[in-house]
């Protein structure tokens, strides 16, 4: 996020401290895979360091205009939706296949009380890289994936305060009209008046 911030505020220290930092990815990668190296670099990588080296790589890119940075971000992100896949919108921390761990780490994730829901960040990747993407199919692939999690996991999160927001600022950023949004007092009588309409 501080690539981000040191683009939007135009802050040429910040933004220096942003891209030695973003630089410090490419030591997670080995061959044309990321991998794990801090504190066990037998660790299987998660769906968080996915997506957070995706974000990191189109922020970069973004901010510097590294075309290498991108790249190496959408190879995390196309990674991240090959191997956390476990349904229709759905995708675990671990990779799908992941052998000795836990079940519940196979199933879809949800929320993180320390931040934002790894698939509402995977979704919000995901309709960021479309719109760098220009038309075309992997656009179109990545918006038809993230408004898919976005279906799928918003009802599960409307119980989850700490995962709703992520999952309201993906589906609020899809922009179609199968996505409503509706926040306040009346929120429920809203939506209703707005759905019947």
């Amino acid at each position: 996020r501080t690539l981000e911030a040191a683009r939007l505020l135009n802050d040429p220290v910040l933004a220096e401290a942003a891209l030695e930092r973003a630089d410090r990815l490419r030591d997670f990668r080995r061959g044309g895979d990321w991998v794990a190296r801090d504190p066990d670099p037998e660790r299987p990588l998660t769906l968080v360091d996915r997506v957070a080296a995706a974000d990191a790589g189109l922020r970069t890119f973004l901010l510097a205009g590294r075309a290498d940075a991108y790249l190496d971000g959408r190879d995390a992100l196309d990674a991240a939706l090959r191997k956390h896949r476990v349904g229709e919108g759905a995708y675990a921390l671990v990779e799908a296949d992941a052998d000795g761990l836990p079940a519940w780490l196979r199933l879809p994730e949800l929320a993180d009380n320390a931040g934002e829901a790894a698939s509402a960040a995977l979704a919000r990747v995901l309709l960021d890289y479309s719109r760098t993407e220009g038309p075309g199919d992997r656009a179109r692939e990545y918006r038809t994936v993230a408004a898919a999690i976005v279906r799928r996991l918003t009802p599960e999160a409307v119980g989850t305060p700490s995962a709703l927001g992520g999952f309201m600022g993906a589906a609020l950023a899809i922009g179609d009209s199968a996505h409503l949004v509706v926040v306040g007092r009346d929120a429920i009588a809203e939506a209703n008046r707005a759905s019947s309409a």
